[in-house]
């Protein structure tokens, strides 16, 4: 996955963490993550929505979701 590539285990991502990284063109009225390929690093997201199945991925690979 994309999250993948740019991103080191722990990291916090934001919408303005994918804005610098360029996986977004704009934040605008929010930013919602969807589940296309595995995810291994524990990331903790914060101020983005997820899919059902992005949060069950976030959450097995030891991430978290906060709003």
């Amino acid at each position: 996955s994309k999250l993948e590539r740019i991103c080191q285990d722990g990291d916090v991502v934001t919408p303005t963490y994918l804005k610098k990284k360029g996986v977004i063109g704009t934040v605008g009225n929010g930013v919602k993550i969807l589940s296309t390929g595995a995810l291994t690093k524990k990331l903790i997201f914060k101020g983005c929505f997820a899919s059902k199945t992005a949060a069950e991925a976030i959450e097995k690979a030891g991430g978290s979701l906060e709003f």
